[in-house]
């Protein structure tokens, strides 16, 4: 068994220092433990509507975002939406507008009449300057024929084509997606987002219009940074979905894994310590270690 021996002249004196210390050192692992926390993540879900975040303090944020699926139709359930996640750098105050994109309409009760519109987008843009940071794709409306996943690679910013006698492009987020007939495309980001009107309404996040012609149905393209083409029942052409875009750093982007409408998540990274913070961090645990000793000495 371990002898400990306790200068007798100084034990109490010991003892009140080593609590002082105690108490110092548990301010400051709590201190210290503060900078280290995450910041609890800030979801934000389909509203129909343009809403904003604002960082809190400078910082890096990351942010997740997915693209809203597809109507169904005859050729089953519509194109899944895209998603898209990545690292930025925002300054306190920074302001962020968000539209998260909504599920296209299903219309018609079966045969050949059942049709969708094209999911909407879900759109991450910096306030001051109209640059987007990040977008995810809707999924393309089904008809005859299935539509496309969101977050397919295009190129460019333009809505997509309509088809030649169905279905309303995806809108993009320069331009509008065409117009076939009654079907509409879906609204670029400048003109608000609006799903395209027709037999079957495009989602909010610019998802174009699905519609029935003749013998059969064409599903809506979906709304993304490039808006996806309509679809056609004749020949049997599926819908396209919307394209995805990502400047974030660690950026990752991945079609078609979302159901049901879009979302946004964003989450503020833990700060790397401070040289102080780790030298309160040291005291603290200087101070429990103290104060453990003279407990062992009495």
């Amino acid at each position: 068994m371990r002898n400990l021996t306790c200068p007798t002249s100084l034990a109490s004196r010991s003892l009140r220092a080593g609590k002082a210390r105690l108490f110092a050192g548990t301010i400051a692992l709590a201190l210290a433990a503060s900078g280290m926390a995450n910041a609890s993540p800030i979801a934000f879900s389909y509203t129909g509507a343009f809403t904003s975040f604002t960082a809190p303090s400078d910082g890096l944020y990351d942010i997740s975002v997915a693209g809203a699926q597809g109507g169904g139709g005859n050729g089953g359930n519509g194109g899944l939406g895209g998603s898209a996640l990545g690292t930025f750098s925002l300054y306190a105050g920074e302001v962020l507008d968000i539209a998260v994109g909504g599920v296209g309409a299903t219309v018609g009760q079966g045969g050949n009449n059942r049709h969708g519109g094209g999911g909407g987008g879900t759109f991450v843009v910096d306030h001051a300057t109209g640059n987007p940071f990040i977008v995810a794709g809707g999924g393309g409306g089904t008809g005859n024929a299935a539509g496309g996943a969101g977050g397919a690679t295009l190129a460019g910013s333009n809505g997509g084509a309509a088809s030649v006698n169905n279905s309303g492009g995806g809108g993009g987020f320069s331009t509008d997606g065409g117009n076939a007939g009654p079907a509409n495309g879906g609204q670029s980001y400048a003109h608000g987002l609006g799903g395209g009107f027709g037999d079957a309404i495009g989602g909010f996040g610019g998802g174009g219009a699905g519609s029935f012609y003749c013998c059969g149905a064409g599903g809506g393209g979906g709304g993304g940074y490039a808006g996806g083409a309509g679809g056609s029942n004749s020949p049997s052409v599926g819908s396209g979905g919307g394209g995805s875009f990502d400047i974030g750093a660690n950026a990752v982007m991945t079609p078609g894994t979302q159901s049901g409408n879009g979302f946004v998540t964003i989450s503020q990274q833990a700060p790397v310590p401070e040289p102080a913070s780790m030298a309160l961090l040291g005291m603290g645990l200087a101070g429990i270690g103290a104060v453990r000793r003279r407990r062992a000495c009495r």
